[in-house]
């Protein structure tokens, strides 16, 4: 419930504030949910972090336009980064709780989409137009607290080094429904050999779970942006986009597959092959004389 205090602080500074937040903590707040040009400090807000979170998330991944092939279905989950997923998902649930504190309209079925980057961009733009009536709400405090430590995970996911990701964690776990695969997504150090499961704990070989994940993807399907993606930030394989166009040119590399709007399909397998197969020689015209 909205309230004044008279003679009250502020709930963030302590400051003396007739509402729960005082001026500057107010203004605070109003950057960190929409300020796409920064502040002094160079802080973008919430609502430039979730479109680069969608990026980091879904890349050029054309998720939900299945071609009836398994193996694509598969290969698109393994472009998805699942903390900067989680972090959305977070993002769009705290803050459709303010927008029903100060509007009292709940989300509707169509918000719950799968991205709910797009929904929680507007609900952060829309708070910043109305922190005067964020100012009379008692837990006021809290979201500036929450909107900062959301931008400080959101910049740790955006700014990781592009060749750490190590696969889904192979350890077998006891949920509810039974034993299964633990499959959370793992990064590690550049330079690090080991890494430890942050949900089962169990360490892993970096070395050889960046194998597997190579073998598990061989036979996937691919468009040819969403392979050269994710060989870049999955495989530790970066290839450059004038290489691998210049395989598809001079023919050694061909698509495995042509999906159903005739796009063209690639997997990670031939791609390897086709690196060791010698350039073809260029053929000379000759002219009549």
């Amino acid at each position: 419930m909205s309230t004044s205090r008279k003679g009250k602080c502020c709930t963030v500074c302590g400051a003396r504030s007739n509402l729960f937040l005082c001026n500057k903590c107010a203004d605070e707040v109003r950057d960190l949910l929409y300020n796409p040009h920064g502040d002094e400090r160079g802080q973008p807000g919430i609502a430039w972090y979730i479109g680069r979170l969608i990026e980091q998330a879904y890349g050029q991944a054309r998720l939900g336009t299945a071609n009836g092939s398994k193996s694509t279905s598969k290969g698109y989950a393994l472009l998805v980064d699942k903390r900067a997923v989680e972090l959305l998902a977070r993002i769009h649930a705290t803050l459709g709780v303010w927008v029903w504190l100060l509007t009292g309209l709940s989300a509707t079925e169509s918000d719950e989409i799968q991205r709910p980057g797009t929904m929680a961009y507007l609900r952060a733009k829309w708070l910043s137009q109305n922190v005067k009536d964020i100012r009379k709400q008692a837990d006021s405090g809290v979201l500036h607290a929450d909107l900062l430590a959301y931008a400080k995970e959101a910049w740790k996911i955006i700014n990781r080094p592009a060749d750490n990701c190590c696969g889904p964690c192979p350890s077998i776990i006891k949920e509810k429904e039974g034993e299964m695969p633990c499959a959370v997504l793992l990064y590690a150090d550049e330079k690090a050999t080991v890494v430890q499961c942050p949900k089962c704990r169990a360490r892993h070989n970096v070395d050889e779970l960046r194998e597997a994940l190579r073998i598990a993807v061989r036979d996937m399907l691919f468009t040819s942006g969403e392979l050269r993606k994710l060989m870049d930030t999955r495989l530790n394989d970066r290839m450059p986009k004038a290489t691998f166009y210049k395989m598809i040119q001079d023919g050694r590399l061909t698509p495995r597959a042509v999906a159903d709007d005739g796009v063209k399909m690639y997997t990670y397998e031939d791609v390897c092959a086709a690196r060791e197969k010698p350039v073809p020689a260029r053929r000379l015209k000759v002219k009549n004389v």
